[in-house]
């Protein structure tokens, strides 16, 4: 009877302790917040597919709203004045996906404002960066889009002037680049676009894929990524891999694509068949317009409302560990950045902690280990 009862004890302790490393595991998964305009708010989106491809070990979610900017006083609403903007905050967020960029392309608004592009962004990025989780933010280049959509979304100023601006940006602030508008060629008609701007899924799928590779391989322009491990050591070489994303930008990255960086989406999509997620617009154009569509852009472009408030992805068991991307790296003396930032201002990794799930499994194994000799000697 005192042997059963010591076994049925022991069986007791380790189920408890099963349960608790599960909770610590649970408790580790990484979150994703994803910024941006309609290309980012629909719940099906890309930032979903983000979550099915890192895996079990990320949580991520979208605070995308529908016809927002990056820039500020353009007259068409800042993402920052939106009502998503806070909660992204409150989200404690480890890891920070921006795309914004679409609609500032559009010529009233790139015209009146961009010359405080830059001071704009960087002022984004601080916000998050000083948060008390301390995420890393990682910057999309904004997709391609055709020139003569009915938004008067402009696609050379994306390629020409955002983008490289963007990449600007990254190289200063000491963050990731995920290099959407490469991971399409450049080539709108790879996103899988009913109107030009707006990915479809194929488009969706791109965006997530670039993105996933960034986090597991983060890169910065002019650096590589740094080697796993909590502490974010500092890598060397073009390519190297920090696991998990969890090392801080090293130097040395070599060039890549020619592309600039994931950018958000526009003021609305068509009809009846724009971006989920509450992206729908109130455009005059129908279910059927089409890529490159000739359609007139009115005087003042058509605005979805508000996109959908950021819902949750479940996080899939598959993960996948793409290989870092290649932004375009400028002929500045590569250095290597310390494994923590400097100061508040700039971007850090967001290590994959696992060092508790890993002590609990190690402490699981340790008790059976024990158990077993009391019961030998009990017998």
């Amino acid at each position: 009877m005192r042997r059963q009862t010591i076994t049925a004890i022991a069986q007791l302790i380790l189920a408890t302790l099963v349960f608790i490393s599960a909770g610590i595991a649970s408790a580790q998964a990484k979150k994703v917040a994803c910024i941006g305009d309609s290309i980012t708010a629909p719940a099906n989106g890309w930032c979903r597919h983000l979550g099915t491809k890192l895996g079990s070990g990320y949580t991520t979610q979208t605070f995308g709203v529908s016809a927002t900017t990056l820039l500020k006083n353009v007259g068409q609403p800042a993402y920052t004045t939106s009502n998503q903007y806070k909660p992204s905050q409150d989200y404690a967020p480890n890891i920070v996906v921006i795309m914004l960029g679409t609609n500032d392309s559009m010529p009233r608004n790139w015209n009146a404002g961009k010359d405080h592009f830059v001071s704009d962004y960087e002022e984004l990025i601080d916000s998050y960066t000083s948060l008390p989780s301390k995420p890393m933010v990682i910057l999309n280049t904004v997709p391609p889009a055709s020139n003569d959509n009915m938004f008067s979304i402009s696609g050379m100023i994306i390629e020409e002037e955002i983008n490289p601006l963007i990449k600007q940006i990254a190289m200063t602030k000491m963050c990731p680049v995920a290099d959407v508008w490469a991971e399409f060629g450049g080539d709108v008609t790879k996103l899988d676009s009913f109107d030009g701007v707006h990915p479809g899924d194929a488009g969706h799928m791109g965006i997530a894929n670039a993105v996933a590779k960034t986090i597991m391989s983060p890169v910065i322009p002019g650096g590589a990524a740094g080697a796993s491990g909590s502490a974010g050591a500092a890598g060397g070489g073009g390519s190297a891999s920090g696991a998990g994303g969890s090392g801080q930008a090293g130097a040395g990255a070599t060039p890549g694509a020619t592309a600039g960086v994931g950018g958000a989406s526009m003021a609305a999509a068509a009809g009846a068949s724009a971006n989920p997620g509450g992206s729908s617009a109130a455009a005059t154009a129908g279910r059927s317009a089409t890529p490159g569509a000739t359609t007139t852009a009115p005087t003042t472009p058509p605005r979805s409302p508000v996109g959908a408030a950021g819902v949750a992805a479940p996080a899939s068991t598959a993960g996948s560990t793409g290989s870092a991307v290649n932004p375009v790296v400028t002929t500045s003396t590569s250095t290597t950045v310390p494994a923590e930032p400097e100061s508040e201002g700039g971007c850090r990794a967001a290590g994959n902690a696992s060092s508790e799930s890993g002590a609990a499994a190690a402490l699981l194994l340790l008790l059976g280990f024990v158990i077993r000799r009391r019961k030998l000697e009990w017998s």
